[in-house]
């Protein structure tokens, strides 16, 4: 334990005073610290008994709360600190406890002691019985042997304190034996009893010496060391003024400034060397002693330190090596960049949108890419789906000057053909026990994608895919025409609704959302008969007319827009749920039950309710915890089964019936597609079970994730249906870079594991070819793209043409001889007049090399080859490049060496491929001739 110096009483200004009578400090007048009693009472008692309080032995449990004690009557060596505000455990205040008066009584005392005892020794050996002594005098004769000390407390104490030992012999006299007083002041003591006490003179045995000695020294012992450790009778003053320690404490003070000087000398030397030291020496010791990685982390951050916050630029080779770390450990990644500086995750994007090549059909860089992520992920998020579907997009052309290409033309990734895409097909992968989901691949096209390119297409998908370690468990489609010539020429049927790559079984399955939507289609257009029972849906219309009367309805979400949906409620699968509901059965049943429906209308509320408990356990998740029994995940339960079993049969006895009474069954698509779906899904989870899962999550077998990558494509164009070509490809890449940087699933502590244990293999991407840039305009800079802004007049077209382009080719080189040269030949006469019709009826393929001096003329020449080759080389990609070819055919025999005819060539080339797209797309957006391509020639 340690006392602790109190100074709250001052802060609630209470004085206090210390406990000590002869003491006047208090907590005002003092700037001493005071300490409060022992919490302990045999402590407390203690304390009070050494400051000559004996009036508090009664209070001694009250003594920690009420009493003080300053620090004056502390020795230095009962204190922890030289601030002398914390006392050691076995502290006893020992100094200043009695006034002048009292100490000059007690050296009275102890000369007149050793006076006593001197007349003592004086007498014979033999003593005869004297006068019988007080109790009260005995004790004092006692104490007049004991050391004089600097205190009285032991007095008080064998006065106050009864001893409890009880002696072996009691005698009624007590023989005084007489004791030289020693040098030191100790002295023996004799038995004495409390009832009489007769002092005589005799000589005492050796045995009653011996016996006298200890017990002295035992009370001595007692005594001292319950008022402190160490009883010091030197005083302080005299302690500190010794010459010995003031020299040796001069010698320590001399000796730490000595030391203070050396170390300051040592840290001079360190700096000098530090500064010394260059950075290109620090580089040559991280490739030396660190490992390659390593090192080149450490030697860039030594560079952005040394640079402001917003002017940091990093390296390529470190960018990537971050996108490694990025994709080993997300949650890692976030939490290192508080640390170090280290690349932002949109620096991160645009190394991606760099990687990626984004063109129609199969990239395989894409591939690569996602193959960094699934070597990190769980062997149960690798089980994936592969979805089709395809999107509408408005006809537009669009010339992107960093591939040299057209984009918007029909292109399935191995031919192009000069047609607009009106559609866009593309393939999503989406983990089944996993959050991942990723796109894939696109192509264009005209109308609905062929099945044969849909088959070689899936095939080489499925394929890149088990290479990185994928397993693809099924394909999810819709019930389009093309997605089920595809399912014919797999060979799917309901008893077999799979087919098999490298040994591995991938399930079809249509997608159940849509289905249900086709059914619902049917439901309100023809009648359904099963068993005995048929649907109609005048039922329904009945029962809204009547439900809707009443505040509180029996189907509230049930509107007329269900019944009669247009043509945007039927894409939305909301009102086919909300139609073929509980609610709806419910409500049917009680009004059949009350006699307001009639019971022919039982048949519709069976189809219903069946259609609804089907749509449930193949719509089923984990995170479902209601009171629906078939809406829970599927687990492949007894009920669930019989269920979907009974939903084959139910299907094979539908039957659908037109307006006319005629079977149209064999046409209704959506049946097949429904007993397909509900056999792949049994199968699929004895697939899963055998390889240790306790359930599946019907709910990820479907395309909605599909759609709500088309719904963030829409919404680039403000919401907009049918986005364009270039505004799909655009999105189609962000979304692509987006999901590889999606970390919401990752885990940090898998992410630090990651980064111990496979920190060597990030070099993976740094072999992804990046996406390669056309060096065709280097020349060109945005000022030669004002062509855009040219308002062109038919009759003077060419006219306008040729100053526009003399005057740009002036910019890049100027003289007298081009001055002239530019003021001569561009005036439009008939004899240019001529030439122009002379090179619009000219054909320039079988032409090798032709050179005119007449600068419209050769314009009107590349106008020309321009308009013959066009449909060739748009279809493409180098397509600039190729054109390029084409107009070295013609020369023209310009004056000056230094006309820049290249430039001439190139700024001609990028202005009419403008314009001519721009009249293309202007074309698109007429009613009357959407289909067809303008021709771009002068008519």
């Amino acid at each position: 334990m340690v006392y602790q110096g109190v100074d709250h009483d001052k802060k609630k200004n209470v004085n206090v005073k210390c406990s000590v009578n002869i003491c006047t400090n208090t907590t005002k007048n003092s700037n001493c610290s005071f300490f409060r009693y022992p919490k302990d009472v045999e402590r407390a008692k203690e304390w009070a008994i050494a400051c000559l309080r004996e009036d508090l032995l009664s209070k001694a449990h009250i003594l920690y709360n009420c009493c003080r004690v300053c620090s004056d009557h502390f020795e230095s060596i009962m204190f922890l600190n030289d601030l002398r505000n914390r006392l050691c455990a076995h502290a006893i205040p020992t100094l200043n406890i009695i006034n002048k008066s009292n100490k000059e009584q007690n050296d009275h005392d102890y000369v007149k002691s050793k006076t006593d005892v001197a007349v003592l020794s004086s007498l014979p050996i033999h003593v005869y019985k004297s006068t019988p002594l007080s109790p009260s005098q005995s004790t004092k004769f006692v104490l007049l042997n004991l050391p004089i000390t600097s205190t009285s407390h032991v007095t008080n104490k064998l006065e106050n304190v009864p001893i409890k030992r009880e002696l072996t012999s009691i005698q009624t006299n007590i023989h005084a034996v007489p004791l030289q007083p020693s040098s030191g002041h100790h002295n023996q003591l004799h038995n004495f009893t409390k009832s009489s006490v007769h002092c005589t003179l005799e000589p005492p045995t050796k045995k009653q010496k011996l016996m006298c000695f200890h017990e002295v020294q035992t009370f001595k012992h007692q005594s001292l060391t319950s008022q402190a450790n160490k009883s010091v009778q030197t005083s302080s003053a005299l302690i500190h003024c010794n010459p010995l320690q003031l020299k040796l404490q001069r010698k320590i003070r001399r000796l730490e400034k000595k030391l203070i000087k050396i170390d300051n000398k040592n840290t001079k030397l360190k700096i000098n060397q530090l500064q010394k030291a260059s950075l290109d020496d620090f580089k040559n010791l991280c490739d030396k002693f660190l490992p390659y990685d390593i090192a080149v982390f450490v030697k860039e951050q030594l560079l952005l330190y040394t640079r402001k916050m917003h002017g940091q630029r990093y390296s390529t080779e470190f960018k990537e090596y971050c996108l490694n770390l990025f994709f080993k450990a997300p949650k890692m990644y976030q939490t290192l960049s508080s640390v170090f500086y280290l690349p932002s995750q949109t620096t991160l994007n645009r190394i991606i949108n760099r990687k990626l090549i984004t063109k129609s059909g199969i990239n395989q860089n894409i591939f690569d890419i996602i193959s960094i992520k699934t070597k990190n992920m769980k062997e149960a998020d690798t089980y994936c789906i592969i979805c089709i579907d395809e999107i509408l997009i408005k006809p537009y052309l669009y010339y992107n000057t960093s591939k040299d290409e057209i984009i918007g033309l029909v292109d399935d990734g191995r031919c192009k053909l000069f047609n607009p895409a009106r559609r866009a097909c593309v393939f999503f992968a989406q983990s089944i026990f996993g959050n991942w989901k990723q796109p894939l691949l696109y192509v264009f096209s005209a109308s609905m994608t062929k099945y044969k390119i849909l088959n070689k297409l899936l095939i080489q998908c499925i394929i890149n895919l088990q290479n990185i370690n994928l397993k693809v468990v099924a394909v999810v489609c819709d019930t389009g025409f093309n997605n089920m010539q595809l399912a014919d020429q797999l060979g799917i049927t309901q008893e077999n609704p799979f087919f098999v790559i490298n040994n591995a079984t991938i399930f079809f399955i249509y997608d159940v959302p849509y289905i249900l939507k086709t059914l619902r289609n049917m439901f309100l257009k023809y009648k359904f008969r099963f068993l005995e029972y048929f649907t109609s849906v005048k039922y329904i219309e009945e029962f809204y007319k009547q439900d809707c009367k009443f505040n509180y309805r029996l189907a509230p979400k049930l509107t007329s827009s269900h019944i009669n949906p247009s043509s945007l409620d039927k894409i939305n699968v909301r009102y086919a749920a909300q139609l073929l509901s509980t609610s709806v059965t419910t409500g049917m049943n009680m009004y059949i039950y009350f006699n307001r429906l009639p019971i022919e209308a039982t048949g519709t509320a069976i189809f219903i309710d069946r259609i609804d408990k089907l749509f449930d356990i193949l719509n089923s998740t984990k995170k479902y915890n209601g009171e629906k029994k078939y809406a829970h995940v599927y687990k492949g339960q007894d009920f669930q089964i019989e269920f979907l079993n009974d939903c084959l049969h139910f299907f094979e006895l539908l039957q659908v019936i037109d307006t006319t009474g005629l079977n149209i069954t064999n046409g209704m698509k959506f049946i097949p597609a429904w007993k397909i779906t509900i056999s792949s899904i049994q199968k699929i989870w004895n697939f899963v079970e055998s390889k240790g899962f306790q359930f599946l999550p019907t709910r990820k077998l479907n395309k909605d994730a599909l759609e709500d990558f088309f719904d963030k494509i829409r919404l680039k164009e403000g919401n907009c249906l049918n986005p364009t070509s270039i505004s799909f490809v655009r999105m189609f890449k962000h979304l692509l870079c987006k999901n590889f940087l999606n970390i919401d699933h990752e885990n940090f502590e898998e992410d630090f594991n990651n980064i111990l244990v496979e920190i060597k293999d990030l070099k993976k991407i740094e072999n992804i070819k990046s996406e390669e840039e056309i060096e065709v305009f280097d020349d060109l800079t945005t000022d030669d793209t004002d062509y855009q802004k040219l308002e062109l007049i038919e009759k003077d077209t060419i006219k306008y043409i040729c100053r526009y382009l003399i005057k740009k080719c002036l910019t890049k080189h100027t003289c007298t001889i081009c001055e002239d040269y530019s003021t001569n030949y561009i005036e439009f006469d008939d004899c240019s007049a001529f030439s122009f019709f002379k090179a619009d009826n000219m054909n320039f393929s079988d032409i090798e090399n032709f050179h005119t001096p007449d600068f419209i003329y050769y314009i009107c020449s590349l106008e020309a080859i321009f308009i013959d080759h066009f449909e060739k080389l748009v279809v493409e990609q180098n397509f600039i490049k190729n054109l390029l070819v084409e107009f070295n055919k013609v020369t023209l025999i310009h004056p000056c060496d230094q006309f820049p005819q290249m430039y001439l060539k190139k700024l001609y080339s990028r202005m009419q491929l403008y314009y001519t797209l721009k009249f293309i797309n202007r074309n698109f957006k007429s009613p009357m001739n959407p289909e067809r391509l303008i021709i771009w020639r002068h008519e």
